[in-house]
């Protein structure tokens, strides 16, 4: 074997190697940028995961704010018609002080009456309404209210309530919901 020749096999042996040593590294390489991918596509999916969890819990805040909101709405609506209920009521006590009041103290006394169905009949009032109720030829007893009478029967077993108090309470459902309509259009 000749230098020439054993040149030649040492070169051959070189590129040999280099291609195996190429191989190897594109192989290796080739590893290296998989695991990459995949570690890419777990980070991806990762953040999808905590985006879409970030995303539920804003969610989750923004819902609870707006149903904060509407309770707060409706908390305040409901103070409104409080209120409004509230003015009617002293508008009724005003009224006690106009000439219009006679003539309404004398249909709910009357009306008391009646729907109490007795022949003898007590009427409670306010002590200023106390001669308005004497007209009607009743007995009269003093009570606190603001207006109107209450009938009741000798006894006082029986008791029919035509006060300002009572037919405000007998009606409050009804006013509530005429003043939400009124005001508020729902």
């Amino acid at each position: 074997m000749g230098i020439l020749e054993l040149k030649h096999e040492i070169e051959a042996n070189a590129k040999k190697e280099a291609g195996r040593i190429k191989a190897e590294a594109e192989k290796e390489a080739w590893h290296v940028v998989e695991k990459a991918e995949e570690e890419r596509k777990k980070m991806v999916g990762e953040a999808r995961v905590q985006g879409e969890a970030v995303a539920k819990e804003e969610e989750r805040r923004v819902s609870s704010a707006r149903l904060r909101a509407r309770h707060n709405i409706s908390e305040a609506k409901e103070a409104v018609v409080v209120k409004v209920l509230d003015e009617l009521s002293a508008q009724l006590r005003e009224l006690t002080l106009t000439k219009e009041y006679p003539p309404a103290f004398n249909r709910l006394a009357q009306a008391a009456v009646k729907e109490l169905g007795a022949d003898k009949a007590v009427i409670e009032c306010r002590k200023e309404d106390d001669a308005l109720a004497k007209k009607l030829g009743f007995p009269t007893e003093a009570i606190d209210c603001a207006g109107g009478a209450v009938a009741k029967t000798v006894d006082g077993r029986v008791r029919v309530s035509n006060t300002f108090e009572t037919l405000l309470e007998l009606k409050q459902e009804e006013l509530k919901r005429r003043a939400f309509l009124d005001l508020f259009g729902a």
